[in-house]
């Protein structure tokens, strides 16, 4: 018998979180796209980091890998969240960057709690 902490195990609930990760990030792309000066985009271009932890989360091959991962995007997260919040930069549509950022950090820990489940 495997060791469950060396192999994925993956149910339905856990891909469709994961489903919806990848959309709340991609919502929070398009959102950062709404900027209006091209250098802010320069400032802040955070997608980058984005794309790197939903890589991750989708390559990871074990359960103890997954969770440490979504940990390390939480904390991105949450540190774009603190960002935002602290900008004083007039930016487009910032309230709205700051939910999908909310919601996105909502949905990490729900998947962390569905692996640690299951």
């Amino acid at each position: 018998m495997k060791d469950s902490k060396k192999t994925l195990m993956v149910n339905n609930d856990i891909v469709n979180a994961i489903i919806r990760i990848c959309f709340d990030a991609n919502d929070f792309k398009h959102q950062k796209t709404t900027l209006q000066n091209e250098n802010i985009k320069k400032v802040i271009c955070p997608d980058e980091d984005i794309d790197e932890s939903i890589d991750k989360i989708l390559s990871s091959t074990s359960n103890k890998e997954l969770i440490r991962n979504v940990d390390n995007a939480v904390i991105h997260v949450e540190g774009l969240i603190a960002f935002y919040k602290a900008v004083q930069i007039d930016i487009k549509d910032k309230s709205n960057i700051i939910s999908v950022l909310y919601r996105l950090e909502s949905k990490l820990w729900n998947l962390k709690k569905d692996i640690q489940k299951n």
